[in-house]
């Protein structure tokens, strides 16, 4: 198989660009992807990139799709680190290349099938038009944030103990929860709403981490990514500068801990953590800022809410929190 099909077989299974919901970072990551991933020019990148841009809400013109791609074609990165070519460079999570040696934390791959080895997401796939409309339904977001989780690889959607379930994915870290909403139902006689699947290896998920991340959120629950995006889509719709080099960590749980690693690395940015309402989520919030001070970190702040979460707090008002568009003021 040739580059330019392999090229286009990726572009088939990788979500569609949406206004309003991160369309232009989307399109960016897909034109770098084609360029930089499989070392085509762009003359010849436009062909799949057209195919795939038809999905797209709305389309994007010709003369837009291959200024994109002359731009991406200017990073200075060697072309070719998704085909195995030696001394080329590896794609971290948000489609920006990782020179070899780099240690950079919190590195994931680019978008992929999930590994066969987990048996939650061996037979996931990209939610549905229907599934995006019932998560979105669901966590209270506006449409397109399932498609923007979906296209970064975080959203998956399949069939867990016999029931359709929509998945949280992260390096060494999965969950499932029920897409009629249900709690499940463990063998052990409890309920509960979310089930982890295997060993929890990972601190949580993240999004939009890249080398000029420069603001960083961190939220409580692998859902809550979710409720996260919908904070930088607002954000974004107040104003684009906002959501820019931004970016999302949601922890596991409040029992989470930073490594040292990741405390070092978040100490070198600035650092909302948003805690649920309660105990729990005020010593998480403690332990993870004492972390990352401990690190020499001095922008860290904390925000949390009288009641509920993030989730319930962005139900409560159309807009993003004022305190957290604070944060993201440049």
């Amino acid at each position: 198989m040739d580059v330019s099909e392999r090229a286009r077989r990726y572009l088939a299974a990788t979500p569609p660009a949406v206004s309003g919901c991160g369309g232009d970072q989307t399109t960016h990551k897909v034109a770098f992807t084609l360029v930089k991933g499989f070392g085509l020019p762009p003359e010849t990148a436009i062909v799949p990139m057209l195919e795939w841009n038809e999905r797209c809400l709305p389309p994007w013109t010709h003369a837009q799709l291959m200024s994109k791609l002359r731009s991406a074609s200017r990073a200075g990165l060697a072309d070719g680190f998704l085909l195995g070519v030696p001394g080329t460079a590896r794609i971290s999570s948000a489609g920006n290349a990782v020179l070899r040696g780099d240690v950079r934390l919190f590195r994931e791959e680019s978008p992929r099938q999930p590994a066969p080895t987990n048996p939650a997401i061996a037979g996931s796939r990209v939610p549905s038009i229907g599934e995006q409309r019932r998560i979105a339904e669901l966590r209270g977001l506006s449409p397109g944030i399932p498609i923007l989780a979906a296209n970064d690889g975080i959203l998956r959607t399949g069939i867990w103990q016999s029931d359709p379930a929509y998945f949280l994915v992260g390096k060494g870290v999965t969950q499932a929860r029920r897409l009629d909403g249900a709690p499940w139902k463990f063998r052990s006689g409890n309920e509960g709403k979310a089930w982890t699947i295997g060993p929890v290896d990972a601190f949580g998920i993240r999004f939009g981490l890249t080398t000029e991340t420069e603001r960083i959120i961190i939220t409580e629950g692998l859902v809550s990514i979710l409720e996260a995006l919908e904070v930088l889509l607002r954000a974004e719709q107040q104003s684009p500068v906002l959501s820019q080099n931004a970016g999302l960590i949601a922890a596991y749980s409040a029992a989470s801990r930073l490594t040292r690693r990741e405390a070092q690395y978040l100490a070198r940015r600035r650092v909302l953590i948003i805690a649920d309402a309660g105990p729990a989520g005020l010593t998480a919030a403690r332990a993870w800022r004492a972390s990352i001070r401990h690190m020499g970190g001095r922008a860290v702040s904390a925000l949390q809410f009288d009641e509920g979460d993030l989730g319930s707090a962005l139900r409560e008002s159309p807009r993003c929190p004022a305190q957290i568009l604070e944060f993201l003021e440049p």
